[in-house]
């Protein structure tokens, strides 16, 4: 268990990481970025006028979520309980609000970012205007399902109907942690459909015994 007082010097070290990159990286260029709507209405804002070209590493291992999965149960209400790893993980972090959209249109499951991850997603996206394809396309497919979720005293995030109805999001929920992000999908659809596919579409396009080879002996095997 992690001490209070110990949640409080990590938060203190992870902003004033954050600030101490950012500051330098100004630029005086705003682009135009999605900003998910609460209340089912999109709406557009100016992103803020800096952007930064990598993440620190000081920042990035922060930013990191526990690798975790959890059989996870959603109630009559909507309602799920976040793992008390991942709850901790995001509270050091300052974070109590998540982008949830749908990853993989319909047959797929929910992803859970970041708001300002997802801000910087949209705007290298949607940079092109309403006429320009790419950029309607990353509208229809991910910011038309996008939703800003907040997670509540106890915990909990409130799945939209919504979503929930388009992504088939029942009693029984699979979760798990992809570095900066996590995903909730249907369980059996998980285990019955994603899993089995994307196992073998890895296995075939690198093999599993690339996950032991050093990343240079891939690249020259490559």
């Amino acid at each position: 268990m992690i001490k209070s007082w110990n949640i409080v010097a990590i938060k203190w070290i992870y902003r004033y990481f954050k600030w101490d990159y950012w500051r330098p990286k100004w630029s005086a260029a705003p682009r135009a970025a999605f900003t998910p709507s609460t209340s089912g209405s999109d709406s557009r804002a100016l992103a803020p006028p800096f952007r930064a070209a990598s993440t620190p590493p000081l920042l990035l291992l922060l930013m990191l979520l526990p690798s975790l999965n959890a059989e996870l149960t959603l109630d009559p209400k909507g309602r799920v309980m976040l793992p008390r790893p991942l709850r901790a993980a995001l509270e050091l972090q300052g974070i109590n609000r998540l982008v949830a959209f749908a990853n993989a249109g319909p047959t797929g499951g929910l992803a859970l970012s970041r708001v300002d991850a997802f801000e910087a997603m949209a705007a290298d996206h949607q940079s092109g205007g309403p006429l320009d394809a790419r950029s309607r396309l990353f509208a229809l497919a991910i910011a038309s399902t996008a939703h800003t979720l907040t997670i509540d005293s106890n915990g909990r995030l409130n799945l939209p109907s919504a979503l929930c109805e388009l992504l088939e999001l029942e009693r029984e929920l699979y979760l798990y942690t992809a570095g900066t992000w996590f995903e909730i999908w249907n369980r059996a659809r998980w285990k019955e459909h994603a899993f089995r596919q994307a196992a073998g579409v890895w296995d075939e396009l690198n093999g599993f015994d690339s996950l032991t080879r050093p990343a240079a002996a891939n690249g020259e095997e490559a």
